[in-house]
Order: C-alpha cells, then sequence, then structure tokens
C-alpha cells in the first residue's frame, strides 16, 4: 500500500522514472491516478494475484477498465473473488508439449502459464456451477450419475496431466484449447476424478501431507547464513540446488528441478523472479515438497487407460 501510496501522490513525469511506467492505448498514469483517487486508496482492494505458478504477487483491483489496471477482464476476473476456483490454461501448447495447465482460487495475472493465460471459474456470479447445460446433461447421463462441478473438474484436470493423453492428442493442442475425453466406466472416472482433486489441492499448497525431509534448507558454510538468492545452480549428482554460495536445498530430485509450467522451470522461474531478494525458505521448500508429490500423482494418473 505504501507504494501506492506515493505513487498516488507523484508527478506523472517522477512516477515514469520510479516505477518505470509508459503510457499506451490500454493504460495512462493519469487513469490509474483518478481511480485511486476516485476509491480514495481503499486499502480492501489490494488483492493477491497469481502471478506465476506458486508465486504471489498484490494488485490494486476494482475490476474496471482503463483504471489503475489496463483491461483486466472484471467479467472473469470478478467471480474468482467469490470463493471460487478456476482452471488456467493458455489457448495452444509449446512444440515441447502441454505444460501451461494449473489452477487459481484467486486473480491471475495474463502471463500465469503463458502470454495469454485464460481462466475457467468453476462457479458463477450466483456460486452456482458455470458448466454448460448440455455438458451437463451428457455428464448426468453418460454415467447415470449427478457428479458434483468439483468431481467433475478433478476428472478434467487428471486427465490434462496424464502422459498419454498429453503424447497422443499433442498435434491437437499445438492449435487449440484442450479437448477431454471421457472414460465409459462410472469406476475410472471417479479415479481419475479424486487423483485430480488430489493434483488441484496440492497445486493450490492445500496439501500439508508433504515429505518433510525433501528440499531442506541448510548451510554449506556454518559461518556464512546469507539468505539473499543470487546465482542459483543446480547439481544433479548431489541434489543440491544452491541459491548463493552457502544456501543450498537438499534432495531436490533432477525432474523436479526441470519440472515446467508456462515454458518454464519453476523452481529456476522463481529464484530469477527473485532475485536480490532473501529467500522465504519455507514457501520455497514447500514449493519443491509439491512438485514431488506432483510428479507421484501424476505417474499414478498416467497408470490409469485413457
Amino acid at each position: 500500500m505504501k507504494r501506492i501510496d506515493a505513487f498516488s501522490k507523484q508527478t506523472d513525469e517522477q512516477s515514469k522514472i520510479d516505477f518505470a511506467l509508459e503510457d499506451s492505448g490500454t493504460w495512462s498514469i493519469r487513469w490509474a491516478k483518478q481511480e485511486l483517487l476516485e476509491t480514495k486508496l481503499d486499502e480492501k482492494l489490494i488483492q493477491k494475484v497469481h502471478f506465476k505458478p506458486f508465486d504471489f504477487k498484490y494488485t490494486y483491483y476494482t475490476g474496471k477498465s482503463s483504471g489503475f489496471l489496463g483491461r483486466p477482464a472484471g467479467a472473469v476476473q470478478n467471480l474468482m473473488l467469490q470463493n471460487n476456483i478456476g482452471l488456467v490454461c493458455y489457448r495452444t501448447c509449446g512444440v515441447n508439449g502441454l505444460d501451461n495447465i494449473f489452477i487459481a482460487n484467486g486473480l491471475i495475472d495474463l502471463h500465469l502459464v503463458g502470454s495469454g493465460s485464460t481462466i475457467f471459474p468453476l462457479k458463477d456470479s450466483m456460486q452456482s456451477e458455470n458448466l454448460n447445460l448440455e455438458f451437463r446433461k451428457f455428464i448426468d447421463k453418460h454415467y447415470k450419475e449427478h457428479f458434483s462441478p468439483e468431481q467433475i473438474l478433478g476428472y478434467i484436470y487428471a486427465v490434462l496431466f496424464h502422459k498419454e493423453y498429453r503424447e497422443k492428442y499433442l498435434d491437437f493442442l499445438k492449435i487449440d484449447f484442450p479437448k477431454i475425453p471421457f472414460v465409459e466406466s462410472k469406476e475410472k472416472f471417479l479415479e481419475f476424478s479424486e487423483l485430480g482433486s488430489s493434483l488441484i489441492s496440492l497445486h493450490l499448497l492445500q496439501d500439508d501431507a508433504l515429505d518433510s525431509s525433501i528440499g531442506e534448507p541448510l548451510y554449506n558454510d556454518k559461518n556464512d547464513k546469507n539468505l539473499i538468492i543470487e546465482k542459483p545452480s543446480y547439481n544433479a549428482e548431489s541434489q543440491r540446488l544452491f541459491i548463493n554460495k552457502s544456501l543450498y536445498f537438499d534432495k531436490v530430485d533432477s525432474s523436479v528441478w526441470e519440472y515446467k509450467i508456462g515454458g518454464y522451470q519453476v523452481l529456476d522461474k522463481y529464484l530469477k523472479s527473485h532475485k536480490g531478494e532473501a529467500i522465504d525458505y519455507t514457501h520455497f521448500q514447500k514449493i519443491i515438497q509439491t512438485l514431488h508429490k506432483s510428479l507421484e500423482i501424476e505417474s499414478k494418473i498416467s497408470t490409469i487407460p485413457l
């Protein structure tokens, strides 16, 4: 809030210098300051944003365009402030495969999983399921049971992380949004749904049943307890991820270090985004443990035939 307060009181020219800002066709410093003035710098409008996977920032959010934010897509983003979760994806995947799938329970940055991330909220403005009526009829008829929207999302999320799905439909995933195949068996649907729901909770950092031995922060030199992220380096042989000469995270498997979402290695991207800052080692260790468990659940998902 201090940064926003300072921004609101500066001249436009000073704001350009201090915050590296430039006006565009969809946003201007004047519009941003005008909205701050009209809303009286209301602290209640400070909202948490999914900036990158497992990485959060805060912004001043009213949902209106051409204000503090240029085009916040308020009609959709507002739904994410109402006890909601949403599937996040990018319209096409990269040449290396589908790695732009994620889940969010709040506002998202446009570049969360790609250059134009799209979120599909599970609930509408009335807190009813945000599912197409024809799709709902299909599910009910196909399985002869009325599954909850959370169960359906769990199934979809599991399929999107299925190795066979990602390989078999790669050419289609390169040109459009993912299309979801539905298994014939109700029992198999529920099996996928349960694993997908576990993956959702995990990716929302809501799973506390993590392996505490993974990613422990340790010092190479006990006389040098430096917490600043300086030059990250990973040693596959020792499974150590250093953030500077002394502090490292232990037992980081190479598959965890290489884990990608949105075209970037999650751990590497996090460290580069926070270079020069003191690391929140508790949060970073949880990310490591989350990715480790994610790979385990994804492996289980991929054993179920589609």
